[in-house]
């Protein structure tokens, strides 16, 4: 019987340091900076500079083809729902926030702003490294957009 009774306590204890170690200690596998950088969205019209921001991955302008209009101005943000955000220029705008890096290759529950339409979006990502891509999932009532952005090698001139 203390032989039987001493097996089933070592039982116990081994399942309950089992238990602590995956259920009370989640580890994210992989390397969250691979997102980190410049990327060029869908047409190369603008690039967008991810970085880390504390917890979060957030992205702002950093260059865009026609970043300025006719007589040499920035181009405002005119599509934002804020009337104060619409005399502000979009270079240097941060247009994706909240991202969390979700392990392996993906990056979840971003938000994503549309500087065409003034709209924001739930967004994922997902990095493509075998064709040098970011796979963009976009999400606005209930409706699905799929992109796909390329690793930015060039600045344009």
């Amino acid at each position: 019987m203390g032989r039987i009774l001493s097996h089933l306590i070592f039982f116990l204890l081994i399942s309950s340091a089992v238990f602590v170690n995956t259920s009370c200690n989640p580890k994210v596998e992989g390397d969250p900076s691979r997102i980190l950088g410049k990327w060029n969205t869908t047409g190369k019209r603008t690039v967008l500079e991810f970085y880390e921001n504390g917890e979060t991955i957030e992205a702002k302008i950093v260059q865009m083809k026609r970043g300025k209009d006719k007589e040499g101005k920035l181009i405002l943000d005119r599509q934002n729902p804020l009337k104060n955000e619409r005399s502000k220029a979009l270079l240097g705008k941060m247009v994706v926030k909240n991202l969390k890096f979700a392990g392996g290759l993906q990056y979840k529950n971003g938000e994503y702003y549309n500087y065409s339409n003034g709209k924001t979006y739930k967004v994922s990502f997902t990095v493509n490294d075998k064709d040098n891509c970011l796979d963009v999932l976009l999400e606005l009532d209930g409706k699905q957009f799929k992109r796909s952005w390329q690793k930015n090698s060039n600045s344009y001139k």
